[in-house]
């Protein structure tokens, strides 16, 4: 759900477009997104029924203006969800702030955890290899972080840990089973948390992928185990459904290949590798086709004021045929976009 704001006072109108996707493509499953807005004693403030096109639907929600100021939540379901976890269901904190409230919402610091997850599932003794660092968070996480990968007993630097966002940053090294490993993580309050990497094995498998448009390049490496892999498969799937395989049916360690990846709808691919038994040993997943031609759409202003709650009246100018559901947001350059 993609929000007018990130913050509210009382009486103002949370505006917010809702996009409902099966794996990575627009849904039609549903065609009504049921909204409520909860306070913290899960009293229901507001609810709506959003009727959904293509996938998307957009609603909003008038905020009272004797609202208590706080922390609020909104929830998103379909009835299709309802048969699934609640876990599955969406819901986000939404932090609303009132003058006249008895109540004042107290500034904490950013409370987040983080934890490594190794490409492929498992690090082999002197092969290069990569970690994922991703934080997880109530609400919000830090505005910045950086972080570094360190040998554990003697805490000299191995390698740095590239952030991508908030969330997500990487570190590539070469893993020796004889150490291990640790990275230190320190957000733009200067928290910090240290968070173990898994040990790297003696023998076993590893699995690295690399995409393009059109390819799937695989790497396939096997330490002193039988037959070096031979009579191992990779499966890859889509949302669950199969698109390829392929048998190992020769290998001397380090086995490299490439799949034609051109045919297969945009999503996220998953790739198991499994020994002659059918046992899962390593697992990746890649992003297909999701580079995205950037497009400027034609502006016009009709009227614009400057004054508070001054009048302002533009023209958008989409192509609705390539772009059936966007979101147009107009924010303050100061001001951190939802």
């Amino acid at each position: 759900m993609k929000y007018s704001k990130n913050e509210f006072l009382a009486g103002e109108t949370i505006f917010f477009k809702a996009f409902v996707v099966t794996g990575y493509e627009p849904s039609a499953i549903s065609t009504n997104l049921y909204s409520e807005l909860y306070d913290q004693n899960k009293k229901i403030i507001a609810q709506q029924i959003i009727p959904l096109f293509n996938g998307s639907g957009a609603g909003s929600f008038v905020l009272p203006a004797s609202l208590a100021e706080g922390v609020y939540y909104i929830r998103a379901y379909t009835n299709y969800m309802l048969n699934f976890d609640e876990g599955f269901q969406y819901i986000r904190p939404i932090t609303v702030y009132n003058d006249a409230s008895m109540y004042r919402l107290a500034p904490k610091p950013v409370q987040w955890t983080a934890k490594a997850f190794v490409e492929g599932g498992s690090l082999l003794d002197d092969v290069p290899g990569a970690v994922a660092v991703r934080l997880f968070g109530l609400g919000s996480l830090p505005q910045s972080w950086q972080a570094s990968l360190l040998e554990k007993e003697t805490n000299l630097p191995v390698a740095e840990v590239l952030v991508f966002n908030s969330e997500i940053g990487e570190a590539r090294f070469l893993p020796s089973a004889s150490k291990n490993y640790i990275i230190t993580i320190k957000d733009n309050l200067g928290i910090t948390q240290t968070i173990d990497v898994p040990k790297a094995f003696t023998k076993g498998t590893a699995l690295q992928l690399s995409v393009t448009d059109t390819k799937l390049a695989y790497t396939f490496i096997a330490k002193d185990i039988p037959g070096n892999g031979a009579g191992y498969k990779l499966i890859g799937s889509i949302n669950d459904q199969f698109v390829f395989t392929a048998t190992i049916k020769k290998s001397t360690g380090t086995l490299r290949g490439e799949i034609d990846i051109a045919t297969l709808p945009p999503g996220v691919l998953q790739v198991t590798l499994f020994d002659e038994n059918e046992k899962p040993l390593n697992e990746a997943l890649c992003f297909l086709h999701q580079s995205v031609q950037p497009t400027e759409p034609s502006f016009q202003i009709d009227t614009l004021s400057f004054a508070a709650k001054g009048l302002n009246q533009w023209q958008v100018k989409v192509d609705t045929a390539s772009w059936p559901s966007y979101v147009a947001q107009v924010s303050d350059a100061a001001y951190p976009v939802a």
